[in-house]
């Protein structure tokens, strides 16, 4: 059996799982005999390839949450609505806005319990000033 033509595959085949997963990443494209290695290599029911005596399986590589970047976005979004709200009070101080972020949390909150819904939790003031500065509405490294 000769070398494997891409990066990915060679890298596969010598079992070095990160900087097999680090070629596979950095690929636009995969071809007809990686796409095949790979989804048999990541199917349980199929037998194995010829030459690997493993299988392969999605692991993140940060620990926590998934990162879904739809559910990012929409979360962003109703965080934007909230603080552009806060925001339009005028609020001098850090501590100011972070508490009118807590009082249109509170309403809504509210709102939620009238309408037989249970709410979120509110977050905590350290929580709110991360989405802020994450967010672009305090400079960077603004946390007093």
């Amino acid at each position: 059996m000769g070398e494997p033509p891409s990066p990915f595959l060679r890298e596969i085949s010598g079992g070095s799982a990160k900087k097999a997963a680090k070629s596979l990443g950095a690929r636009k494209k995969l071809s007809g005999s990686e796409l095949k290695l790979l989804a048999e290599l990541l199917d349980r029911n199929a037998p194995l390839h010829k030459g690997y005596s493993f299988r392969l399986r999605f692991v993140a590589n940060k620990t926590g949450r998934p990162i879904n970047k739809l559910e990012k976005r929409v979360n962003d979004f109703y965080w934007r609505r909230i603080l552009l709200a806060a925001s339009a009070k005028k609020q001098k101080s850090l501590k100011g806005k972070v508490q009118e972020v807590i009082k249109i949390l509170e309403a809504r909150k509210k709102d939620f319990l009238a309408a037989g819904k249970k709410p979120k939790a509110l977050p905590s003031h350290s929580t709110v000033r991360n989405i802020m500065e994450r967010l672009g509405f305090l400079p960077p490294g603004k946390k007093k």
